[in-house]
């Protein structure tokens, strides 16, 4: 059965966000008919995403109007901008898209977030239409650990988090460790409704040859892809490097390690400069086949007590088929490399990740059945077939209550 779907997700391809890259693949594949409310960025955009979308599925673009420049935003008082500087967008775009009437209460109602603006959206939508709501998370809200709140921010946050988890009809999260910290917090009947549904890869889209690089130095190539912000850094990882070189001399030759779109200080590098090498950004189709000519793919996560994300970075490197190194603590990154035959290394572990760097150069991780099996979890036809039961069930559960 097809569901008429409207997501409300602000970044949607051609933005350049992992949020708006996953939100394209669940569109893309989908058997529901879909349609996209989301902004319209023309500062910062990458074409190779519009590969993305299909011709036949309808866009519906708003513009973000900025009285006041980012920085300016960030000077006034957070009450202006709670929970997020995109909130002006997701309500003005909410009551544009009732005037329009671009949703109605048949369609099933989908808001990604972040931005969490959005799921305020949804909750208005969802008052007005009594509309089935599905609350997208892709990373936890009051307990973000990203996010430094005030007190009274966090009774606010709490609060409008309370109001989403209780009303929304399901809540989708990206991995266990998420949905049980965000719904330990919330009874049996608010975690009965809450789902997790993985990123993913769309193996179409890897468009290189499965031979890696031609290179005459032979050289193994460590490669990380994306950026830096937060409390996440390089720098524990390039600590492990300094270790290895100190530890495995003989080895240093054999190794090349890359970091694409990650901006780090020259000075980190001293000593290291011949065998760790910097690039720009580059457009997300082009990353995709950085990851097949690669040897080994790096994921770096915060160093916490625990990590509860599923980087959608992560899902890409798995499409790529290559073996993963992941510093990261306990949690989310971990489970999913050990599940994929790659190694992993604690952050706060220097010698740890020297070692598995040693590991990995001194033999080759071969796929067989049983990774092939694990990697296909993560595809775009896997999740997208629990996407499409999950929206399935909740539309049906409305018919089944109008019936009552």
């Amino acid at each position: 059965m097809s569901v008429n779907v409207v997501f409300f997700c602000y970044a949607f391809p051609p933005f350049p966000s992992p949020r708006s890259i996953q939100i394209s693949h669940l569109a893309r594949k989908t058997k529901h008919t879909i349609k996209i409310i989301c902004a319209s960025e023309t500062k910062s955009v990458d074409s190779s995403l519009l590969e993305l979308v299909p011709s036949s599925l309808k866009i519906y673009r708003f513009h973000r109007r900025m009285k006041l420049p980012y920085q300016l935003q960030m000077k006034l008082p957070a009450w202006t901008r709670f929970p997020d500087t995109r909130v002006h967008w997701a309500r003005r775009t909410e009551r544009k898209v009732r005037s329009k009437k671009l949703i109605s209460s048949s369609d099933t109602l989908i808001t990604f977030g972040h931005p969490m603006s959005n799921h305020l959206a949804g909750y208005s939508l969802k008052k007005r239409l009594k509309l089935p709501w599905i609350a997208h998370f892709s990373d936890p809200w009051v307990d973000n650990p990203y996010f430094h709140l005030s007190y009274s921010a966090r009774l606010k946050t709490a609060d409008w988090e309370r109001k989403v988890i209780e009303t929304a009809d399901c809540l989708i999260f990206t991995s266990e460790e998420t949905r049980n910290l965000v719904m330990s917090r919330y009874p049996k009947t608010s975690f009965d409704k809450a789902k997790v549904l993985s990123h993913c890869f769309d193996p179409s889209l890897y468009k290189v040859s499965n031979s890696r690089r031609n290179e005459s130095d032979n050289k193994i190539v460590f490669r990380y892809l994306g950026r830096f912000y937060g409390i996440r850094s390089a720098n524990k990882f390039i600590e492990g490097i300094r270790f290895f070189i100190g530890k495995f001399p003989l080895l240093k030759k054999r190794v090349k390690f890359e970091m694409i779109g990650g901006e780090i200080p020259k000075s980190k590098l001293i000593g290291i400069e011949d065998i760790f090498e910097v690039r720009p950004r580059v457009p997300y189709i082009r990353s995709l086949q950085l990851m097949i000519e690669s040897d080994v793919l790096v994921i770096i996560d915060a160093n916490m007590k625990e990590n509860i994300f599923f980087p959608a970075k992560l899902a890409d490197y798995i499409g790529s088929n290559r073996t993963i190194l992941g510093v990261t603590p306990p949690g989310t990154s971990a489970r999913v490399i050990t599940q994929l035959g790659g190694e992993v290394a604690h952050p706060d572990k220097p010698e740890e990740i020297a070692n598995k760097i040693a590991s990995l150069v001194s033999s080759r991780n071969e796929t067989n059945e049983t990774l092939n099996k694990a990697r296909d979890l993560y595809s775009i036809s896997s999740v997208t077939e629990q996407f499409d039961l999950i929206v399935t069930e909740v539309s049906e559960q409305r018919k089944q209550t109008e019936c009552q």
